[in-house]
């Protein structure tokens, strides 16, 4: 019995969604990876809306996600180097590589190992939630512009924010 694209679709969906999700999460944020899912299956819909039949459902679903991931990287890079100013570049990626955070002016550290501390907790972040901690609590950017910098909701940056807060103050309480 052939099945309709649009079963075709939602069988795919049933069975993979949830697995492609959980792959993707260990890439970029969990919202991000369900945001890719959903629009590769958007596409896929797209694609086959004109009755064609889906030949290998799994496979095309693998590539549609591949190309939207490296889009996704891609996107993120360029927003980097477009429009973060250089110092800020500077900030962000010397924090990711380890350098720490002792350029900065505006933070004022009492206790050398505290520091190490802080320094390494904002290094464990993922990269999305350490850009929004440190455009909002160390720069002191709003919500509304540290979206804007990244490309991203100003809820998004709450949240973003509100992880890393937490997981800082986690990483803080074990020491």
């Amino acid at each position: 019995m052939t099945h309709s694209p649009s079963d075709q679709l939602s069988e795919l969906y049933r069975r993979s969604a949830e697995a492609k999700t959980l792959e993707l999460s260990r890439k970029v944020l969990p919202e991000d990876a369900e945001d890719l899912v959903s629009r590769a299956f958007e596409r896929l819909s797209e694609r086959f809306s004109s009755g064609r039949t889906i030949e290998n459902g799994e496979a095309l679903l693998n590539v549609t996600l591949s190309a939207l991931l490296k889009n996704h990287y891609r996107d993120k890079a360029r927003l980097r180097q477009k429009e973060i100013p250089v110092g800020l570049t500077y900030e962000l990626d010397a924090i990711a590589e380890g350098e720490g955070i002792a350029h900065l002016d505006e933070v004022d550290y009492d206790d050398y190992e505290f520091r190490q501390e802080f320094d390494s907790a904002i290094r464990d972040l993922h990269d999305e939630e350490r850009d929004a901690f440190i455009l909002t609590e160390l720069r002191g950017l709003s919500q509304i512009e540290a979206g804007e910098v990244l490309g991203v909701s100003h809820q998004t940056i709450m949240r973003r924010a509100d992880r890393a807060r937490a997981s800082i103050g986690k990483e803080l309480a074990r020491t």
